[in-house]
């Protein structure tokens, strides 16, 4: 065996190992979902690409040929370095962070292991082998499942299933993909399925079918709305295809129009009966049934994509740089978008990401790699049978319609890629065998090169991780308080020092360490323990929190968590300045304009404050809880009026259910209303002691001491637990001492 077919082999091993990647899970690292995925993608890739340049330069058929997916990804990968280092953080866009892990680095890695699979993998025997064992893998992923539906296995996002991938929408697109892959090994006449080959084609059909029936099923239950249209929308089209141009009579196109019936017939049943209450009863048809233009996620969506247009048209050409769409997201902030999540990094739609990310530029290459395939799959000389072309456009058609309404990861990156190799590869003409002299010099740069690029791309952000994990632990024996556990153990300074170990590194995740650490030093703040070395994470923690605002000036994010980090210890000058040049950077978003107007109540310049809330009131009044805190400002600023007019249109039951007026009443004394809120949250819940407790106490503020009397013995009665302190309550009362609080 010489030692070109080792290093073929071993890299066609490395390409399999690559399968397993979607099951890692690193409950070790920050984001165990993610990172480990991702670090063992690159240094896999990393390996797979020296040992690919010793091949390639040693023999002949393993070099790329021209080809227009390899231009299309080529051009993708230049047009992105060049938004990459001009966008507004380079940074981020090369690395990325934890808890992406993409970025310019991400994408290389894409466009290397394109490079090995599309040159390496040359033989129809080992292509029936991968996707077998791509198949199988995605079968042991619905079995995981299935153990999530069962209870064994804990999900992460409520219901809705995401097995090893940790997000619904990731597992979603993972098993769109495989079903199709399925779907091709069921049609195509040089593979088999487990073995069975198309000369058993019944039994080819029938297993086949059994497992796309339990992957559509594990996909289904994973709520992904964009998942299942692209399925259908997929399968229409595959079905479609194969009436149009299969054979006449053949066992193919009947089965393709059985589906394609049944199909319709699913799709427009559901569509009659998704206001019934069987479907509304049911949380996964119920997701299902909801997709409208007035769907909340839609509307959130066609908000988000408007945002993208805007900051397109600020820079058409290269774009912003991976990673960077907070910045339009800040800067074109809808108020519409109140009460949902207030830090999107991407826009949800794969069209908008890459014209933000790169452009004009940036899109036209990445679409250039979907028409490179389309031409490969339908050209006159195609090496697909129509049966294939049907199912890989069908394919190709799925996946671009998922990503129009969520947006890739790096598992449905792999199998992007993965099937663009396959593609490509099986439409070029077979190199032949052209061996040269042994290389002397190749092989010892490339192992050099190689554990370089481990070490630097990898390294220093595996161990930021690690000591970022580390930091917000507790360190040694844990300290308890009675009950209580010390946070920290009551010495936060070996947490220090993973801290600023891992901002030593300043490799990727360093914001996220920043971010952290503010978190870490807050929660010390709100502590009622006395921790040693408070003080130094606190000086720590501003002083990271400001060389993060040095670093990113036009990032909105950066300014509110040292705003809000600095309102919350009690620094509220600090606050103020940092909150200001938020709002200046993101001007209609409401959370920001009420963090503001929150610190200057917390230094009681209520003035200064009511603009404030009314600003963010007016920018979006439709939503009950800017009206509401609004209200509550109108409170402290001593404005009766303004306040009763707020909050005229709101029911008892909605006022006493919200501490936020509550509070203001409180602190401007206003007891009258205090008891009105008491007594309907009593009224709604009678059973409730601790309630009755907070009555008695609204009752003593307004030296009702008969009324409070009577709470407490209900209270009494409701808890017998708390009659020892009840009848001291009593006591007290009777000796004209006021024991409660509300």
């Amino acid at each position: 065996m010489t030692i070109n077919t080792i290093l073929r082999n071993s890299i066609i091993g490395g390409i399999f190992l690559v399968l397993i990647i979607p099951f890692i899970v690193t409950n070790s690292l920050f984001f165990p979902f993610i990172t480990g995925k991702g670090f063992v993608f690159r240094i896999l890739v990393e390996i797979l690409f020296g040992a690919w340049l010793i091949l390639a330069v040693t023999d002949k058929r393993y070099r790329p040929q021209k080809s227009f997916t390899l231009i299309a990804v080529g051009a993708l990968l230049g047009v992105m370095a060049i938004a990459d280092a001009t966008g507004l953080n380079p940074f981020k866009s090369f690395w990325s962070n934890f808890e992406r892990m993409e970025g310019l680095i991400g994408l290389l890695h894409l466009g290397a292991y394109f490079l090995v699979v599309s040159t390496v993998i040359q033989s129809e025997k080992i292509w029936n082998w991968f996707w077998n064992t791509t198949i199988a893998a995605s079968v042991l992923m619905c079995f995981y499942g299935v153990m999530q539906l069962t209870g064994m296995y804990e999900t992460h996002q409520g219901d809705r299933l995401d097995a090893t991938l940790g997000n619904a929408s990731y597992l979603a697109v993972y098993l769109l993909i495989h079903i199709f892959i399925t779907a091709y090994l069921v049609v195509s006449r040089r593979y088999n399925l487990f073995g069975i080959t198309w000369i058993n084609r019944q039994a080819k059909i029938l297993v086949g079918a059994a497992i796309i029936l339990v992957q559509s099923f594990i996909l289904y239950r994973t709520e992904t709305r964009g998942a299942l249209i692209g399925l259908v929308v997929g399968v229409l089209f595959t079905c479609i295809l194969l009436l149009i141009l299969g054979a006449r009579k053949s066992l193919l196109r009947r089965t393709a129009g059985g589906i394609l019936i049944a199909t319709i017939v699913i799709v427009g049943g559901f569509i009659l009966v998704r206001n019934t209450s069987f479907v509304q009863n049911n949380p996964q048809l119920q997701r299902f049934a909801s997709i409208s233009l007035s769907d909340t996620t839609t509307k959130s969506r066609l908000l988000l994509w408007n945002m993208a247009i805007e900051g397109f048209k600020e820079r058409p050409v290269f774009g912003w740089g991976q990673e960077n769409f907070n910045y339009v997201f800040n800067t074109n902030y809808n108020p519409e978008l109140y009460g949902q999540e207030q830090w999107f990094d991407r826009t949800h739609n794969v069209i908008f990401d890459w014209l933000i990310a790169g452009g004009i530029l940036g899109l036209l290459s990445y679409l250039g790699i979907y028409a490179a395939l389309l031409w490969y799959i339908w050209r006159k000389e195609s090496v697909f049978t129509v049966a294939e072309k049907s199912v890989l456009t069908g394919l190709l058609t799925a996946y671009f319609i998922h990503n129009i309404a969520v947006f890739d990861n790096l598992i449905s990156y792999i199998f992007f890629f993965t099937l663009a190799a396959y593609i490509t590869q099986k439409s070029l003409p077979k190199q032949t065998h052209d061996v040269f002299e042994k290389n002397r010099i190749i092989a010892p740069v490339a192992l050099v090169a190689t554990i370089a690029m481990i070490y630097f791309v990898n390294v220093p952000s595996i161990r930021t991780n690690l000591n970022l994990i580390q930091a917000i632990s507790q360190q040694g024996a844990t300290v308890r308080n009675g009950n209580d556990v010390v946070p920290f153990n009551g010495d936060v300074a070996p947490n220090i020092e993973y801290f600023r170990k891992a901002l030593a590194y300043r490799s990727i995740g360093t914001q996220e360490v920043r971010e952290q650490l503010l978190t870490t030093a807050e929660r010390i703040h709100m502590s009622p323990y006395q921790i040693k070395g408070n003080t130094d994470i606190f000086a720590l923690a501003f002083a990271e929190g400001k060389n993060q605002i040095a670093e990113t000036p036009k990032d909105a994010r950066a300014y509110v968590i040292m705003g809000g980090f600095s309102d919350r210890v009690a620094r509220h000058d600090d606050a103020i300045v940092y909150l200001t040049e938020a709002q200046k950077l993101s001007p209609r978003k409401q959370v920001i304009l009420f963090q503001l107007g929150a610190t200057y109540i917390a230094k009681k310049d209520y003035e200064k404050a009511l603009p404030l809330f009314k600003q963010a009131y007016e920018l979006a009044p439709q939503f009950d809880d800017a009206r509401l805190t609004y209200a509550a400002a109108a409170i402290y600023a001593g404005e009766e009026k303004l306040t009763q007019e707020l909050i005229s249109t709101f029911t008892p039951e909605f006022i006493a259910g919200n501490d936020t007026l509550l509070q203001a009443y409180f602190e401007k004394q206003k007891f009258d209303k205090i008891l009105e809120i008491w007594k309907t949250r009593v009224a709604k819940d009678p059973m409730n002691a601790k309630a009755r407790l907070s009555l008695a106490a609204a009752h003593l503020y307004l030296n009702d001491t008969k009324s409070a009397v009577i709470e407490i013995q209900k209270a009494v009665e409701l808890d017998p637990t708390f009659k020892e302190q009840g009848d001291l309550y009593i006591k007290d009362i009777r000796a004209g001492k006021n024991p409660v609080k509300p």
